[in-house]
């Protein structure tokens, strides 16, 4: 009679230890998957960037060989691939409107700006590459800089 009465204390400490272990082993599924959605994300954004980087790395070329032949060659290719960037450049912003950069150890909210800003201007910058107002340097230099 005196065992049946003190089962019922007996079993709460194991319980507890139970439910100590459950909680901490649901705690570290949770910061595992929070660490995966993380890495899928940062893998998207490196992609959407490499897809706008490899564009404009051939608008350059284009825009390149358009001024050294004075407009003579690459003019189709050249608005072809402006067409293309400016696609990469628009589906980059869709991807930034939701993408969170503070959730990573490293910083780079510095260099998506400096990208931003240099991406607004490059209406301007084609202007002055199709009205040869910039140097052949000046021309490779802002997609370079990009």
């Amino acid at each position: 009679m005196k065992i049946k009465k003190n089962i019922p204390k007996l079993l709460i400490i194991p319980v507890l230890i139970l439910l100590i272990f459950t909680s901490y082993s649901v705690l570290k599924k949770l910061e595992e998957k929070a660490t995966y959605t993380n890495t899928y994300e940062y893998i998207l954004f490196a992609t959407v960037a490499s897809d706008l980087m490899h564009e404009l790395q051939k608008e350059r070329g284009y825009s390149s060989g358009f001024r050294a032949s004075k407009g003579n060659s690459f003019s189709f290719e050249l608005k072809k691939q402006r067409e293309k960037s400016n696609k990469k450049i628009e589906l980059f912003k869709k991807f930034l409107n939701n993408f969170d950069s503070t959730v990573y150890i490293f910083s780079f909210k510095k260099t998506i700006k400096k990208l931003l800003f240099s991406l607004k201007h490059i209406d301007k910058h084609r202007l002055d590459i199709d009205k040869y107002r910039l140097s052949d340097s000046d021309t490779i230099n802002y997609y370079t800089d990009i």
